[in-house]
């Protein structure tokens, strides 16, 4: 049979991929754990350096320019549920950027303090990818739209098409299925 420990061991949580945290829900964000993964996103080796780059605390983990945004979101996403999925970029002080898939679940403890316990996941790469994906997707826009002319993509496998260029000006009409 599957056996719980009411404690989990450092060395158990220490090989799960991924940083794991919990934070206080119902103050400031105070963090009170932090796996060796997360020190790691931050380039540190020490708890203390992580204090100092975060104050200790969710936001202080957050990029600057997401924080708004990260708690907008949060806060939506509690008021219909227990779970949140957020993406940001770290607070890094060497400024790279890092971007993590947040997983938090909020929990009210036995003796009615509220907590977020969270895994992140490093998404750099695939944010990058995005990022030169969305790119290419622009210039093939800039291209048809200055050519006049109308691109047609098609994926026969999958039986479906995209279009890029402005067809209606083009043809005085909105593409239909059939064009494709």
């Amino acid at each position: 049979g599957c056996i719980i420990e009411d404690e989990v061991s450092q060395e158990f949580l220490d090989r799960i991929p991924g940083g794991l945290f919990r934070y206080r829900a119902d103050d400031e964000g105070s963090i009170d754990y932090v796996s060796h993964d997360v020190l790691s996103m931050f380039g540190c080796k020490t708890y203390d350096e992580f204090c100092a780059i975060t104050g200790n605390t969710f936001l202080g983990m957050v990029h600057p320019d997401d924080r708004e945004r990260v708690l907008a979101e949060i806060t939506a996403q509690i008021k219909v549920g227990n779970t949140d999925a957020v993406t940001y970029r770290l607070n890094r002080p060497d400024l790279t950027e890092l971007w993590v898939d947040d997983r938090g679940r909020y929990v009210v403890d036995d003796d009615g303090a509220a907590w977020f316990y969270v895994t992140i996941i490093d998404i750099s790469g695939k944010m990058s990818n995005q990022h030169q994906l969305e790119r290419a997707e622009e210039r093939v826009d800039m291209l048809t739209m200055l050519s006049h002319d109308i691109v047609f993509d098609i994926d026969c496998q999958d039986q479906t098409g995209e279009l890029f260029g402005d067809f209606e000006m083009r043809f005085g009409r909105p593409p239909l299925s059939s064009d494709l």
